[in-house]
């Protein structure tokens, strides 16, 4: 059947197919007329964005009056696009030849040209929750005109402003009344109003519109709850969450999202999550801040879900138009935030973005083949992203080694998210701050034999002492840090130094950070090096913007090291005012961390003071906001790593699947230092030597190393750095 359905397209034309989607009740099946038409003939159609779904889970449709089976997905997205009229739309499970990987090839290296020809986009999420409440039967009567039920949402128009608002004031009106699902007659008009609530929410935000605004009642409202519910399931959608999704969303100027019997344009979706943040809460204004964290927890999980999805995607689109750089570059970036999204085909990770980095300058040469394996797309992509930065920074991935992969140790496996689908973006964010193995003329790394990565670097040290994975959903902090000072000491106390200043025991461990009497070690003291190494020596500025730590922050993390080890009574009550003359209301019974507090800010050169309950005055600074940033930085900086403690009495974080014996190198060309492990047993590989052998490793991962993040290591041993190869 393939073949009276598909025949050979022109590529030199640069043809594609369409589907004419012919008229139909909701309940018939669907029907579509295939046609093949030419890119450079500029013809009108839509294109569809949507999620195939399980390719097992099938139903009938008819293409060319030939019966075909189609995933139920694409079944649910064809129905609702049927009008009384035909459709002209290009599917891509329809339009392309999917059992012929050349044309597959050919078709996915214009997949942009085709999105960006469509005259409109149309992005299916799936059904809410109102279709299950419907029966069949009455699905059943659903004709061409009225049924099923629509409800459009527009901008940047008078007349779909004024009918958009409305919309919006019916929501704020429900909010005001205590009914529930029982008073709105059945649970389908209920889940619709929750859906219409979604969008309002939605809809107001994008305008710029103030957070607090949206909610008119309480957190309690029944149909606040229900409709920040039904913003949560469209968030669910696994749409959001794939590759070829990413890049189609990316192409057009004219998009659509369909959920369910809400369809609104795609940019009012975006600029709704996007600008909660940086506006409303740590923006400028913080008109919302306050109202946002009285928020019951699962509402602000919600969210903060909404705006950390849409933010991204946001940041995406404004890179994508507004500033252009090499195609390396870009497409680097978009594989950091596409980290955690998912393909089928694991060869997808990297072609699915190709046509969104087209248009830059200094072009890659890397194709579309799916004749390639997985192993060899991803070790393709990694050594053409390294020679054209000259750098190592793409060795630098929160991943879990897979020792029995195919795909080098020294390469991404893209098709593994992690622990944390951002977690790559904020990597090479703070990696901007350092330079620990410099880079000189010439190219940093070579490829031998299609896999095998020939690097220079300097082994520096050797782990020694590894401390378990931190974790931020189940650690104590206190516990933690009591047990990376004891594995300081541990090393100390064998090398005869006497540290009863520096750790005099878990009684009085906050003279760890506070004591004046610091051992030496090169040019950094253990107190400073143990500071900077628990947020490793980074604070975030703004959204992946850091700065190097400086002493106004060791006072910050002295209070929050305090306040975490020791807790202080009620801290969230407490504020600071930078004025000792001004007129407060004073402590009546002080808690003795109050006056190490106040002892360690006079110190240095602060004049504040601890009041409760909160005062008026304007220099007013919650203690709980002042510390919040080191925090932040801490757990951004450690979260799932290992401390560990080096031969030579160097601490840092690594990966969390270091092991005692690995090696400590710095490479050329490596922004941070890199954690290998040497091939044990020998290297059964032939393109070695015997001499060679005893210089091959393979990459466990980055770290952070107080003392070497700058160059030391290298400096003045620039005759010590030798080839080393990476399996």
């Amino acid at each position: 059947m393939a073949s009276q359905l598909y025949k050979p397209l022109d590529t030199e034309r640069r043809e594609t197919r369409v589907i004419s989607l012919l008229p139909g009740r909701w309940s018939e099946i669907v029907a579509c007329e295939l046609s093949v038409v030419s890119l450079d003939d500029k013809p009108e159609y839509e294109a569809l964005s949507y999620v195939w779904g399980d390719p097992e889970n099938t139903l009938p449709m008819l293409l060319n009056a030939h019966t075909v089976q189609v995933t139920v997905n694409l079944r649910n997205a064809l129905r609702r696009l049927r009008r009384r009229n035909a459709r002209i739309i290009w599917v891509d499970a329809l339009c392309i030849h999917q059992g012929d990987l050349h044309e597959r090839s050919q078709q996915v290296s214009i997949m942009t040209d085709i999105y960006k020809g469509a005259i409109a986009v149309q992005i299916y999420l799936g059904e809410s929750r109102v279709l299950d409440t419907i029966s069949e039967e009455e699905q059943a009567t659903w004709d061409l005109v009225d049924q099923p039920p629509r409800t459009i949402w527009g901008r940047f128009n008078e007349d779909a402003d004024a009918a958009d608002y409305a919309k919006i004031i019916a929501f704020h009106n429900i909010q005001k009344r205590a009914d529930g699902p029982a008073n709105f007659g059945s649970l389908t008009e209920w889940l619709r109003q929750a859906d219409l609530g979604a969008f309002a929410i939605m809809r107001y935000l994008a305008d710029g519109k103030c957070f607090t605004d949206c909610l008119r009642r309480d957190a309690g409202s029944p149909i606040w709850v229900a409709a920040l519910e039904s913003l949560k399931h469209l968030l669910d959608s696994p749409w959001w969450r794939r590759v070829w999704t990413f890049q189609e969303a990316m192409a057009p100027q004219l998009a659509t999202v369909i959920y369910g019997e809400n369809e609104a344009p795609l940019d009012v979706v975006e600029d709704s999550g996007s600008v909660i943040w940086p506006l409303h809460i740590e923006g400028p204004q913080r008109c919302c801040k306050e109202f946002f964290f009285s928020l019951p927890v699962e509402q602000r999980d919600i969210l903060m879900s909404f705006v950390t999805a849409m933010t991204d995607q946001e940041r995406c689109h404004h890179s994508h138009y507004m500033y252009e750089c090499p195609q390396t570059e870009r497409l680097q970036e978009l594989l950091q935030y596409t980290r955690g999204r998912v393909a089928s085909d694991a060869r997808d990770k990297v072609f699915a973005l190709l046509g969104l980095v087209r248009h830059l300058p200094d072009p890659v040469t890397i194709l579309p083949d799916y004749s390639m394996t997985t192993a060899q797309v991803y070790t393709r992509t990694a050594i053409e992203l390294i020679r054209h930065a000259n750098n190592l920074d793409i060795l630098m991935t929160y991943e879990i080694k897979d020792i029995v992969s195919p795909i080098p140790s020294w390469v991404p496996d893209w098709s593994s998210s992690g622990n944390d689908e951002r977690a790559d973006v904020w990597i090479h964010s703070r990696a901007l701050e350092f330079n620990a193995g410099p880079c000189g003329a010439g190219q940093v790394a070579d490829l031998r034999d299609d896999r095998v990565l020939v690097i220079n670097g300097l082994q520096v040290d050797a782990v020694s002492n590894i401390t378990a994975p931190l974790a931020k959903e189940s650690d104590v902090i206190s516990t933690r840090l009591h047990e990376w000072l004891s594995a300081l000491y541990g090393y100390y106390k064998t090398r005869g130094w006497h540290l009863d200043e520096f750790y005099p025991g878990a009684a009085s461990l906050t003279g760890a950070l506070t004591g004046r009497n610091s051992l030496s070690k090169g040019s950094h003291t253990v107190q400073d090096a143990l500071w900077r190494t628990l947020i490793g020596d980074l604070m975030l500025e703004r959204y992946s913007i850091h700065r190097r730590a400086t002493p106004n922050d060791e006072l910050r993390f002295s209070l929050w090291f305090k306040n975490e080890y020791s807790g202080l009574y009620d801290y969230e009550n407490f504020y600071l005012i930078n004025d000792v003359d001004a007129p407060t209301e004073s402590v009546e019974e002080p808690h003795p961390e109050i006056e190490s507090v106040l002892s360690t800010l006079r110190d240095a050169g602060h004049r504040f003071r601890v009041v409760m309950p909160r005062p008026p005055e304007p220099r007013v600074i919650k203690f709980s906001d002042y510390i919040a940033p080191i925090g932040r930085a801490f757990w951004e900086a450690n979260d799932g790593r290992s401390f560990f403690v080096t031969s030579r009495g160097y601490m840092g974080f690594g990966p969390r699947d270091m092991r005692e014996g690995d090696l400590l190198f710095v490479l050329v060309g490596g922004k941070v230092p890199f954690v290998l492990r040497q091939v044990s047993g020998g290297v059964e590989y032939e393109g070695f030597t015997e001499e060679e052998k005893a210089r091959v490793y393979s990459l466990v991962g980055y770290c952070y190393v107080h003392g070497i993040m700058d160059g030391e290591a290298i400096r003045g041993h620039e005759d010590e750095v030798g080839q080393i190869f990476l399996l």
